[in-house]
């Protein structure tokens, strides 16, 4: 078991913590567990568990599921300055090579996402079986699912009940690359469905001018456009990282990690 730890009401991860931290790719981080007081369920208040006890927050020990771990409540004026609102956040990252230059980033902005005290969950594309749309129009035209038997139809639904999405992808001939774009179009089947999502985007190019990814922001606005309140909350811009590792040391490592923090 993990523990989290925390100071004020942010959770924070003990091994992904910090901006130069490494996550740990395609896990499911879920929020820390709210505590139980007398058999029943607490009250609805943010619950964190700390190593140490912090001013404005009071022991409910009694209550911790993790033996020797403590939990604290924040006091109302604590609570109204600290409170973060847990968000469902799903990272879609479609680098064909694991630990790429793009999905080193996505698991930046995981790291981040996680100490916040959010439910992260990062798939990796390449590890999932999508065919191509084959424009049958069995989904637009009669209104039914999709007669493909792949791994699109589960993903599209975890997009529906994000909060949070963020797209990963290499800059390849100044746009996606072919496995986001192969996904973005099987989203077809429940575009629909997809509302009122904050969207963040993390690239990554050999090329060092940022202008030049530009494009590539372009493209996935155009998917943002079709869907209901979709909106573009930032942009990773991982520039001039070519060969796998290139991205260490740059700038984007800590954006990423900060964006996901903010998220």
């Amino acid at each position: 078991r993990r523990h989290i730890r925390a100071q004020g009401c942010s959770g924070r991860l003990s091994d992904t913590s910090g901006p130069t931290g490494k996550g740990r790719p395609d896990q499911h981080y879920p929020a820390p567990p709210q505590p139980k007081t007398n058999g029943r369920a607490a009250p609805s208040r943010p619950a964190v568990s700390v190593s140490n006890r912090n001013p404005g927050m009071r022991n409910t020990e009694k209550g911790s599921r993790t033996p020797g771990e403590k939990h604290y409540l924040c006091d109302t004026e604590t609570r109204k300055q600290q409170i973060v609102t847990m968000k469902k956040v799903l990272i879609l990252s479609s680098s064909p090579r694991r630990g790429g230059n793009s999905d080193t980033l996505c698991d930046r902005f995981m790291a981040g996402a996680v100490e916040a005290g959010h439910s992260v969950e990062k798939i990796f594309l390449a590890d999932r079986n999508i065919n191509p749309c084959t424009g049958c129009s069995v989904c637009s035209m009669y209104g039914k699912p999709c007669p493909q038997q792949d791994d699109a139809a589960e993903l599209v639904a975890k997009m529906i009940e994000a909060d949070v999405i963020v797209l990963g992808t290499p800059v390849y001939f100044y746009t996606m690359c072919g496995q986001m774009k192969t996904f973005i179009d099987r989203c077809c089947v429940r575009y629909l469905e997809i509302r009122n999502k904050e969207f963040y985007i993390i690239l990554a190019a050999a090329e060092d001018d940022v202008k030049l990814m530009e494009r590539t922001v372009d493209t996935f606005q155009g998917f943002f456009d079709c869907l209901e309140g979709a909106t573009l909350k930032g942009v990773v811009y991982g520039a001039g990282a070519w060969k796998r590792g290139e991205i260490e040391g740059k700038p984007a490592m800590t954006e990423a990690w900060e964006m996901g923090r903010g998220c």
